[in-house]
């Protein structure tokens, strides 16, 4: 279960939306979230597709004006850069909010997550991620108590990690999967973390969805990990949006 992450900074941002892009001439939308950890309820920015009039999934959804940030490449679908709360409101669950979805669960589309998988997926570009181990606990720094000691989880190679999400409306929902080897022995479960290459066919509406399934197998994936003595602070940024252009 992973309910905290590290937002990018805006120059990690910026490397991400190029990496996507291909663009190195790539502006950083004024007003989105960067630096902190986003916990539940917490805005964080998430890139998506970007809809025009009755293409969007979201029957309010407002019409775009088809305007970009960086170059628009001929056939390339167009990409949003927006600031959503983490987690999808809900009122039957302690919290009240959803802020994971089980990738198995997505592809039977059952209950609250319907089409998601097929028309709402986006992604999450963050600095890294944090989950508590299963049994390991330590003093609290805070009160004293014993709690689940929490491990952080980064790129093996510095970069920023992109996560899988789904969401509705301007909420999200990080997607889980199986662990890989770097985080079986603290948790059970893992963000879906994704190369560039696998974030482009994410966030493709056409793709096959036997290929978006596919993207389960997180075992290629290095992560480097180590061991939080404390919880980072919450933050709370208003949302905002722009839009960009994603080659497929």
């Amino acid at each position: 279960m992973c309910n905290s992450f590290e937002i990018c900074g805006r120059g990690d941002l910026a490397r991400v939306l190029q990496a996507l892009l291909g663009d190195d001439g790539v502006i950083v939308p004024v007003g989105v979230p960067e630096g902190g950890v986003a916990f539940p309820k917490a805005f964080a920015p998430v890139l998506r597709p970007a809809f025009r009039g009755g293409d969007s999934p979201d029957a309010d959804e407002a019409e775009l004006d088809g305007a970009g940030v960086g170059a628009l490449a001929a056939g390339s679908v167009p990409l949003e850069v927006c600031a959503f709360g983490f987690g999808l409101p809900v009122e039957w669950k302690k919290g009240g909010t959803v802020f994971n979805a089980r990738l198995d669960s997505l592809v039977r589309g059952t209950g609250m997550w319907g089409d998601a998988l097929a028309h709402r997926r986006c992604v999450v570009p963050c600095a890294g991620f944090y989950e508590s181990h299963r049994s390991e606990t330590m003093r609290s720094p805070k009160t004293g108590k014993q709690v689940k000691r929490r491990y952080s989880f980064a790129s093996a190679d510095g970069e920023p990690l992109l996560l899988g999400a789904v969401y509705h409306g301007e909420h999200f929902a990080i997607v889980t999967t199986d662990p890989n080897a770097d985080v079986a022995c603290v948790h059970d479960r893992m963000p879906l973390v994704l190369t560039a290459a696998e974030a482009r066919l994410w966030l493709d509406s056409a793709a096959p969805l036997d290929h978006i399934i596919q993207l389960a197998n997180r075992a290629h994936v290095r992560l480097h990990s180590h061991a939080e003595g404390g919880a980072p602070a919450d933050v709370d940024v208003p949302p905002d949006h722009a839009q960009l252009t994603l080659p497929l």
